[in-house]
């Protein structure tokens, strides 16, 4: 982002709002080649934006918690269980 730009973030919003605005608007930090870590945590955001995972997004935005912090395997498994829920 400019600085022009977050200057004027600034001047519209506080402290902590401009935290979040500078935190969504920042790249995801890649792993190692097409590696993602399995113990660390992501938000139900970050997920969403990760061009790393391919899972249907809007499953995950029903499925997923907005409050909890998912691991890979958490995100798989969730997944898995819910492609096996028979249709009613």
């Amino acid at each position: 982002m400019a600085r022009k730009q977050e200057l004027e973030l600034e001047d519209v919003a506080g402290g902590k709002e401009l935290e979040k605005i500078r935190e969504f608007t920042q790249e995801p930090k890649k792993a190692s080649e097409g590696e993602i870590p399995k113990d660390v945590k992501f938000s139900k955001a970050q997920i969403l934006r990760s061009k790393a995972l391919t899972f249907n997004k809007d499953v995950l935005k029903v499925l997923l918690s907005d409050e909890e912090l998912y691991t890979v395997d958490e995100v798989e498994s969730i997944v898995s269980d819910f492609n096996k829920k028979e249709v009613k």
